[in-house]
């Protein structure tokens, strides 16, 4: 990191040292490159190649792809980035612009706009910030880096600017920056982001996915997340900002014991950006998020937010050291903060949530060694990752090329006039999911099909419905299911019946609900049937479908009716309550009915007697006389209406 040291204004007299800020320092940083290579059990060939590292990286100021640089190279030069400290960016270049200020202004322009380590920083829970001194609209959200004036404990200022500086932009944009129009670009032809073009190079790509990774590993350590800027092992009096004690307990023996140490942990648990370990997020929770979440995004997020739960403390700064204490939420895009439920780190490890025991010079190797435990393992599987999404989004073959396959859950049965469903199930197998759009083909004439959720994109599943109507010809129908692209394929039969029959019972019953309780000389019938007086009245053979149940309408009786199915041959059912309210007309009371196939549709009739208003006790006829043989208008105790018969004097 670089310091500056200046006396009183009055002296007029400023000076200042520069030393590399290295997190993890280079061999660690390296050595985390190359073991993530053994995290992933399917790496291709053609990344494991690119880690060999036969070339010396570039000294500070100077980091830029050569002939033969590869991902272990690149790693290495991010931090030899130029800087706006360090490194004089054209000739003309003056850090000293006003007596008593010392500006380090963000680079916009020359240097494709790059500024070395003082973009290696991300707080993710900052998601509306955007670019602040180059571009307002680049990187509208999520780019929150290190704060620029010493207010902040940024870099780059000695006096206290107003307004400030602002900030550089956060490591995630350099990365996803990096990613578009140098990892991509180089490797296919064009850049995803701007469109543009560019020299298919594919060395230099993995060179520039080394440089990305090396971001990354970054993420993984507590003061880059917690912008805590820190520098390298300087012991000057009143360093501007001291060494982060976990960076330099890290080393790249450190880093390959728990490497080796963790292999039952670690390997094949590379981070999946579209299943993210204790964070089940789908596609409605990351619109809250990031809306346009790229997947790259996905994983430095996840990486940086697992690694906000731990605290970070440097050695000095001001004299002072800086700390920050972690956390388990995140914001949402719309401001809201939101808790991990599962912590992040759920089944793995426990976060040194505060800065406290980092200050106790006893405890303190302790403590540190407990993060690396936690944070170096965190560190591989995320870079594991990075090449796992590297391999995905440029296809390497044939690990990496997008692949499905369909199926389906059965044929389907389906009688004239009726429908019927299977599911077809699309399955990823291996690539970054595409849509797929599915189409089906051999239907008879006469019938329809329709897909839900379609398309959709693997892994998923689509409710297939084909409707047939009375015209569809009956018979076996092979069903072909295709999707595209690829032109994957699955089949079934569509199997079409006639309608077939039922069966109609219709009973009447008393008020104890029992055939012998009702009353005489009822019949029954269905539709235009001959009337049965049998009780029950049994028909077969009846179409399925609708149709309707008649029993005679008895006088000094009130009707109601239930109805049940059953199989037939099975048990019969039991008529739960009595629900519908025959239609009388004339002699019969009706109900409508559904004839089921190979079903018994049993009806039952209510009969319930209404007491005659010559026998209730009642003056009906309001003509002082109460039922018979009082009432002139009763000629028997069952006569229903009184009459209205008047008293003889």
């Amino acid at each position: 990191m670089k310091f500056l040291l200046c006396q009183s204004i009055t002296l007029m007299f400023c000076f200042f040292v520069t030393s590399r800020v290295l997190p993890y320092d280079i061999k660690p940083h390296q050595r985390i490159t190359l073991q993530a290579a053994e995290v992933w059990l399917d790496i291709p060939q053609e990344i494991s190649v690119h880690l060999s590292g036969d070339n010396r990286p570039d000294r500070t100021c100077h980091a830029n792809y050569d002939v033969g640089d590869d991902v272990f190279v690149g790693s290495a030069e991010e931090d030899e980035e130029k800087n706006p400290f360090s490194c004089p960016f054209n000739p003309d270049e003056r850090l000293l612009q006003d007596i008593g200020r010392f500006v380090r202004a963000e680079r916009c322009t020359i240097n494709e706009g790059r500024n070395g380590f003082f973009e290696h920083f991300w707080n993710p829970d900052e998601p509306n910030v955007g670019g602040y001194n180059c571009d307002p609209t680049d990187g509208v959200h999520y780019n929150q880096g290190l704060i620029i004036d010493l207010s902040g404990f940024g870099f780059g200022i000695f006096a206290v600017q107003d307004p400030p500086l602002g900030h550089y932009d956060s490591a995630y944009r350099l990365a996803q920056d990096y990613w578009d129009d140098k990892v991509l670009c180089h490797y296919t032809g064009h850049s995803p982001d701007s469109g543009t073009t560019c020299p298919v190079d594919r060395d230099q790509a993995y060179y520039w996915l080394g440089r990305v990774a090396h971001l990354l590993e970054d993420l993984t350590v507590p003061a880059h997340i917690h912008l805590l800027p820190h520098g390298k092992a300087l012991r000057l009096p009143n360093p501007i900002a001291g060494v982060d004690l976990y960076e330099d307990f890290v080393k790249d023996k450190l880093v390959d014991r728990i490497a080796k140490e963790s292999q039952d942990v670690v390997k094949g648990h590379e981070y999946k950006f579209e299943s993210l370990p204790n964070f089940p997020c789908d596609s409605s929770c990351w619109e809250q998020i990031q809306p346009d979440a790229t997947n790259l995004f996905k994983l430095f997020w996840y990486a940086a937010q697992k690694t906000q739960y731990f605290a970070a403390r440097t050695s000095g700064a001001i004299g002072n050291p800086l700390e920050a204490g972690g956390n388990d939420f995140y914001v949402k895009l719309n401001g809201d903060p939101a808790l991990f439920s599962p912590s992040l780190w759920e089944g793995e490890a426990t976060p040194i949530e505060t800065p406290t025991p980092l200050a106790d010079r006893k405890q303190r190797d302790a403590v540190l060694q407990q993060m690396a435990d936690a944070l170096i393992p965190h560190a591989l599987k995320a870079v594991a990752g990075l090449y796992r999404l590297f391999c995905l989004e440029v296809g390497i073959e044939p690990n990496c090329v997008f692949d499905y396959t369909l199926s389906n859950s059965g044929n389907i049965p389906v009688t004239q006039g009726f429908s019927g469903s299977n599911t077809i199930t699309t399955t990823l197998l291996q690539g970054i999911t595409e849509e797929v759009t599915l189409f089906v083909s051999g239907l008879p004439s006469f019938a329809t099909a329709t897909l839900t959720n379609n398309p959709c994109d693997p892994t998923c599943s689509s409710t297939l419905t084909i409707s047939t109507s009375a015209l569809t010809p009956t018979g076996s129908f092979p069903i072909t299911v295709t999707g595209f692209p690829l032109n994957k394929t699955t089949t079934f039969d569509l199997v079409v019946a006639a309608p077939a029959n039922g069966n109609v019972s219709i009973r009447r019953v008393g008020i104890a609900g029992t055939i012998s309780s009702a009353p005489g000389g009822t019949s029954a019938f269905v539709d235009s049937l001959t009337s049965q007086s049998a009780n029950p009245a049994n028909f077969t053979n009846i179409s399925a479908g609708s149709h309707t149940a008649f029993a005679s309408d008895k006088a000094g009786f009130t009707e109601t009716a239930g109805i049940c199915n059953f199989p037939i041959g099975s048990a019969e059912c039991a008529v739960s309550g009595f629900p519908l309210t025959p239609t009388c007309a004339g002699s019969f009371c009706s109900v409508p009915i559904t004839v089921l196939e190979n079903q018994v549709t049993k009806v039952v009739f209510k009969y319930v007697a209404v007491t005659p208003e010559c026998s209730d006790g009642i003056d009906n006829d309001g003509n002082g006389l109460i039922d018979y043989p009082d009432d002139p208008g009763c000629d028997s105790p069952d006569d229903p209406e009184e009459g209205g018969g008047v008293r003889e004097i």
